[in-house]
């Protein structure tokens, strides 16, 4: 039998350092599952008891647990529809830690104060799954669709790691998507692509400079942009240490922000309802005026009468807005017609400047809702002092269609070299207004309308000393008093 070798005070040293090493080692081999969930929990929702709740916060109650709502990343857009300025949300993993409020549950928040102040709530409309890029225009001048790279790619996309670093130049010219040609129509109002697989390759061709090239792209984002504005200004204090906020009875299913605090799911239906058959994106507000009230900060100028070079001047505050070029806004007149506002940055002025203003209430829109108006002045260069006003009164007790409203009047000015400076305004019961028509052929004034309520109606005249208000009736009529239906008797 061979002797049994020695081992030396250095192999011992290496077995030792071997062991160890396998020791260490072995719980990662065997828990690897444990490292994978570990890392999901990121994206797993946090269930706290009240006790836990943090002051200033706004959490989804579910039975006895409370879920804070998501704080998503929010990008600037703006809609080649309207004109308006637009936040979008795209979502990745993190999607499954938007919490989900049920009709009839409620949103907790926590506060030292004992006052409830109003919040703001917006709704998200749902894009679907998309590439994580927005803001897609149309050059005017090259009719191609262009990216800016610089500025409009959603971080932690896909998107944003292929093309944020990689491309020649940050203004990319689209091509083709999957070898077909870019167009408007595969992206929606804010430049976001349409109606994606979930997780889909995409092969993007573009123009980065003059070096045409394609990258491979997956859609990866669930994409999302405001839709419609609430407030909450009321909310019950319960003895359980945080005020119980709902929405109103009447809300729709969707995501919602509310005050720029977070994102939560909400359905308008008890929980365990079939959340595949609820649409997310059904309008809650019956008609553009009603959203244009929700959306916007609204001014009302009002004026008695018709004026000349006019401009309406809104000062702001430029501290109360992140962004001072996101904002935006119209003027609509009495008659509904829309002007554009003028913005003098370096001023902190917003501008309607109007060659004429006619009589009536006039609506001026401003987004971003919060911004701050310190002070709004009205400068008119109109010379109104021979201008005549003459109010008449109608009562209906009761509704009735097709009537007519009718100004007639005698004029001494001569009406072969202009038209007489006269025009009238109806007032309807609920405050609003419309202007009446001019026949100067038959000299009169008219407003044709299909169907009126019971109650008060006033016509409100303006002229001036060389015209005589002859008469102001109400007929019952089928557009009698179109200038082209109505026959002249001369004797």
């Amino acid at each position: 039998m061979l002797p049994k070798k020695k081992r030396n005070i250095s192999q011992l040293h290496k077995i030792f350092l071997l062991f160890l090493v396998i020791v260490l080692i072995m719980p990662l081999l065997t828990g690897c599952t444990n490292i994978i969930e570990r890392k999901k929990n990121k994206y797993v929702q946090v269930q706290l008891t009240k006790d836990e709740l943090k002051d200033d916060i706004f959490y989804i109650k579910n039975g006895t647990k409370f879920v804070q709502v998501y704080k998503a990343q929010t990008y600037n857009t703006t809609s080649t529809e309207s004109g308006r300025n637009k936040k979008a949300v795209f979502l990745g993993l993190d999607f499954e830690t938007i919490p989900t409020l049920y009709k009839g549950e409620i949103i907790a928040l926590t506060t030292k104060s004992t006052t409830f102040k109003k919040v703001e709530v917006v709704r998200y409309e749902t894009i679907g799954y998309t590439l994580g890029m927005f803001g897609i225009k149309k050059n005017d001048t090259t009719g191609t669709l262009d990216l800016s790279t610089e500025q409009n790619l959603a971080e932690g996309s896909n998107a944003y790691k292929t093309l944020k670093k990689k491309t020649y130049s940050s203004s990319l010219q689209l091509v083709s998507v999957n070898n077909q040609p870019v167009s408007e129509s595969m992206i929606n109002d804010t430049g976001i692509f349409n109606c994606l697989e979930d997780n889909g390759i995409y092969t993007l061709k573009y123009y980065s400079g003059t070096k045409l090239t394609s990258s491979q792209l997956k859609a990866d984002m669930f994409a999302l942009q405001e839709y419609e504005y609430y407030e909450i200004c009321e909310a019950e204090n319960t003895s359980n240490g945080y005020f119980s906020i709902s929405l109103p009875e009447d809300a729709k299913s969707g995501y919602y922000y509310i005050e720029g605090a977070g994102m939560f799911k909400y359905i308008a239906d008890k929980k365990g309802t079939n959340e595949l058959d609820i649409s997310m994106n059904e309008p809650y507000y019956s008609d553009e005026y009603s959203l244009e009230d929700a959306y916007s900060q609204k001014y009302s100028v009002e004026f008695d009468v018709r004026m000349a070079n006019v401009t309406i001047n809104l000062y702001y505050d430029a501290l109360s807005i992140n962004d001072i070029e996101a904002i935006t806004g119209r003027a609509v007149s009495p008659d509904g017609t829309e002007y554009d506002l003028d913005i003098d940055y370096s001023k902190s002025l917003i501008t309607v400047s109007l060659l004429e203003a006619m009589a009536g209430k006039w609506n001026i829109y401003i987004q971003p809702k919060d911004i701050a108006i310190t002070k709004a002045n009205i400068v008119s260069s109109a010379n109104q002092q021979e201008i005549t006003q003459e109010t008449y009164n109608f009562s209906f007790d009761e509704a009735q269609e097709n009537t007519q409203f009718i100004v007639k009047y005698k004029t001494s000015a001569n009406t072969t070299d202009k038209v007489p400076e006269i025009y009238a305004l109806l007032v309807l019961p609920d405050g609003t207004t419309q202007e009446l028509k001019h026949n100067t052929k038959n000299k009169m004034l008219y407003s044709n309308v299909p169907y009126i309520n019971g109650g008060s109606y006033v016509v409100k005249v303006y002229h001036y000393t060389d015209t005589e208000i002859d008469n102001v009736t109400t007929e019952i009529g089928d557009q009698c008093c179109d200038e082209d239906t109505i026959i002249t008797v001369t004797e």
